[in-house]
């Protein structure tokens, strides 16, 4: 009973974690657009305002897919092993491990003296 609180719990962590990455996203491409509007608008060099367009986004891009990575190791962690999950797992590792593909043409090898 107290385990599945506790999964339940790390659960709404998970998901309140993947919630504030998207957030975080959103809010960064939102603020580091307004700043770049403001400062290309006031100095009216463009050239330059966009590379600081560029890194707002990317550390805010950076920062949410560091919350969106944490939440799924989380989720990941925490999921009750049953039949399904675990079948789904072993299916995917036989196939990973035993697809391998073979050329589908025939490679000759050249002999001396047959070249161009």
């Amino acid at each position: 009973m107290l385990t599945e609180q506790a999964h339940i719990l790390v659960d709404e962590f998970a998901k309140a974690l993947k919630l504030a990455g998207g957030a975080i996203i959103l809010g960064s491409v939102i603020v580091a657009t307004v700043a770049l509007l403001r400062d290309g608008l006031r100095t009216r060099d463009w050239r330059s305002a966009y590379p600081h367009y560029r890194s707002d986004i990317g550390r805010g891009i950076l920062l949410g897919l560091e919350l969106l990575v944490g939440a799924d190791i989380i989720a990941t962690i925490t999921a009750p092993f049953t039949f399904e999950s675990v079948g789904l797992w072993l299916s995917w590792w036989r196939s990973a491990l035993f697809s391998v593909s073979r050329p589908k043409c025939k490679l000759r090898v050249a002999g001396p003296g047959s070249g161009p």
